[in-house]
């Protein structure tokens, strides 16, 4: 196995078909089906070649064309411990174009944002008129709001 010369292309395709990514560390899933002229199709047989991957049978509801790969216990493990850790998320909100951490204080977040408009009424009719405007041409959206919006 020549794990020195994988590519991030190829463990990026290993992930892929464990299903594997860094916030699902768990593979739920083994194959890859590849027909002829798929463009990762040069990938998997490299991955094969370096004893990461290996062929299997192809269910009889695909076309005899088509190849499944699987990953080996060598590459499971390799793909494994490449698997990028998640930087710690930060607790930051975004308002608009600006960002305010969790730690701002009441004053400094409330002296970023609006008010939103209102109605005659008081209501606030904030995003009533991008949705619907935004969602005129699927029609029952817009009724939706229409109707939501008429019974206030």
């Amino acid at each position: 196995m020549l794990t020195s010369a994988i590519t991030v292309n190829q463990v990026e395709l290993l992930h892929h078909t464990l299903g594997v990514n860094p916030e699902r560390r768990q593979p739920y899933r083994n194959h890859f089906v590849a027909g002829r002229g798929h463009h990762d199709l040069p990938v998997l047989e490299a991955l094969e070649a370096a004893g990461l991957m290996i062929r299997g049978t192809t269910p009889g509801f695909l076309p005899d064309s088509d190849t499944v790969f699987h990953v080996t216990d060598a590459g499971r493990a390799y793909a494994l411990e490449n698997l990028r850790r998640l930087r710690p998320r930060q607790n930051v909100r975004s308002i608009g174009t600006t960002s305010i951490s969790a730690n701002a204080t009441t004053r400094s977040a409330s002296s970023l944002v609006s008010k939103p408009p209102t109605s005659r009424r008081g209501r606030n009719t904030e995003g009533i008129g991008r949705i619907t405007s935004g969602f005129a041409s699927t029609g029952c959206i817009a009724a939706t709001v229409g109707r939501a919006t008429a019974a206030t």
